[in-house]
């Protein structure tokens, strides 16, 4: 793979039993390979602690996640490199799946593609009502076939096309179609914190054992998701390797 500057990180930070991921790139807080694996090495080593009863899981800036990120995508150089970068996301929703503890999603503002998906993937979300999400795989030649599990699971086949078919519509969080992503919201993203805080307080009342045993339930029927998700991501590799994708990836990029 062609190298990608790159200055994405990932901070894990805990607090009175609570563990705090926060991710960001200059990018819109983009996703890289590097910063996927990051993510899911935090979510599996906090997955062993006993000392846990939450994650919360977030981004720095007024956008919550733009995706895949895009320079990265364009350097791709064959299908294993391809296969590998979406197969990030893949293990990113697995990792989520199988964390022990559940994961409060902190969402203060737009979320496209793949950070939809990371959006949905988590137990509870607490937004602003201002967010817009998108999934725009479509107009640059590509579909959000990894991350499409984890949004039907929430929004059903139903909102998944109407996200999905219409790539260039931005969606409010809370409107008809993307409604069950989030459980709260808040007026304003400078109130996350507090609701936040006030949610976690009621939490902390609950045996971590009854959370996990939540946790487990709202997961349940997805062990195929292993394999399925692998496979998507090989779908979603040859498609961003093909000429068209790749020239509407340089013509988005020109932009």
């Amino acid at each position: 793979m062609t190298a990608v500057q790159s200055s994405g990180s990932v901070r894990l930070t805990i607090e009175h039993q609570t563990a705090w991921i926060q991710f960001e790139h200059p990018s819109g807080n983009a996703c890289t390979s590097s910063m996927l694996d990051q993510l899911c090495a935090a979510l599996d080593e906090l997955s062993e602690r006993t000392d846990i009863g939450w994650v919360v899981l977030g981004s720095t800036g007024s956008t919550f996640c733009a995706g895949a990120h895009l320079e990265e995508v364009l350097a791709l150089n064959n299908l294993s490199e391809a296969e590998d970068f979406f197969g990030g996301f893949a293990r990113l929703i697995l990792a989520m799946a199988r964390c022990n503890h559940p994961i409060l999603g902190r969402v203060q503002g737009k979320a496209v593609g793949g950070g939809v998906g990371i959006l949905a993937a988590c137990d509870y979300v607490i937004a602003s009502e201002h967010t817009l999400i998108k999934l725009s795989e479509l107009s640059i030649g590509l579909a959000p076939a990894v991350i499409a599990p984890a949004v039907a699971r929430k929004i059903g086949a139903s909102g998944l096309a109407a996200l999905a078919l219409s790539p260039a519509h931005w969606h409010e969080i809370t409107g008809l179609a993307c409604g069950p992503l989030t459980q709260r919201t808040t007026r304003e993203p400078e109130d996350l914190d507090k609701a936040i805080e006030v949610f976690l307080k009621e939490q902390s009342a609950h045996a971590p054992s009854a959370l996990k045993a939540i946790k487990n339930a709202l997961w349940e029927d997805t062990a195929h998701w292993e394999q399925l998700l692998f496979e998507r991501a090989k779908v979603t590799a040859a498609l961003a390797l093909s000429p068209e994708t790749q020239a509407a990836l340089e013509k988005y990029r020109s932009k």
